[in-house]
């Protein structure tokens, strides 16, 4: 073995190694001979022969005992026992009110109850909620920190506010939150916690950014081509249109736009 995993050990590093090597055996350097050898399959074979037939799969055979594995499969293995990973969260909200509670998240919201517990009648409940990958527990114990403000990406956002407002006609509004002007609805609980439920489709909006981002731009040079001032955020959205946040992403990619805009918050 020669190599040895860093610390924080990478498995997509170790792919994109393993396609470098695999570039450079069938462009028949002999840099990495030495490796490609410890697959039994080469042991003999010569650069052109190497270069002709192997594959990544035999590669990625040869740099997991380079590592001092048996095979891909472990050196995996050894890679994701040593990779730290955070679960979902699953925030706690302070209630006063177990039965105020399951009527605003359980019987209005939709959420799902999956377990509620008590040391004993009239103790304070703990409750575990949930709605698809979404969970959060229910706590009326008084030592519990709180309110908190909790904000959810939601695909078709647009159906749970029609729920909503069946069952409480007029309950609910969506906004168009900024800067990145999301569809959003904000619905605060009885005890002061607040859900920020925010219409996010990540794949549309990043297919609408590649669009307007460079009209952005496009104006944005113009204004300096003619000689005048970098325009402000709310100009150019209003010019080229939403959303803001793109607008304020791309001002701050010509040189000036700091000093300029830390100048305007200074003018009365």
């Amino acid at each position: 073995m020669s190599r040895s995993l860093p610390k924080r050990p990478s498995l997509e590093h170790l792919k994109h190694e393993a396609k470098r090597i695999l570039r450079s055996v069938k462009a028949c350097e002999d840099t990495e001979l030495d490796l490609i050898r410890l697959n039994p399959k080469f042991k003999t074979a010569t650069v052109q022969q190497i270069a002709a037939t192997v594959t990544l799969l035999d590669v990625q055979l040869a740099l997991a005992r380079d590592y001092g594995c048996s095979g891909w499969k472990e050196l995996r293995r050894l890679v994701e026992s040593k990779t730290p990973v955070m679960m979902p969260l699953r925030p706690v909200l302070k209630i006063d009110s177990y039965d105020e509670a399951i009527e605003h998240y359980v019987n209005w919201l939709g959420f799902n109850l999956d377990w509620d517990w008590r040391m004993a009648p009239g103790e304070p409940t703990i409750a575990a909620l949930s709605y698809g990958d979404v969970s959060f527990t229910l706590n009326e114990d008084v030592s519990t920190l709180g309110p908190v403000a909790i904000h959810l990406d939601v695909r078709n956002l647009e159906v749970l506010v029609e729920e909503w407002n069946e069952k409480r006609p007029g309950s609910v509004t969506v906004r168009r939150a900024p800067p990145y002007e999301f569809p959003e609805v904000v619905v605060p609980d009885p005890f002061g916690n607040v859900f920020f439920f925010e219409g996010k489709d990540q794949s549309a909006f990043a297919r609408k950014i590649d669009v307007v981002k460079p009209r952005m731009r496009a104006y944005v040079q113009a204004q300096l081509d003619a000689g005048r001032e970098l325009p402000t955020p709310e100009e150019v959205r209003a010019v080229v249109g939403p959303p803001l946040g793109a607008a304020i992403d791309v001002l701050n990619e010509f040189p000036g736009y700091a000093e300029a805009y830390a100048r305007i918050k200074r003018e009365p």
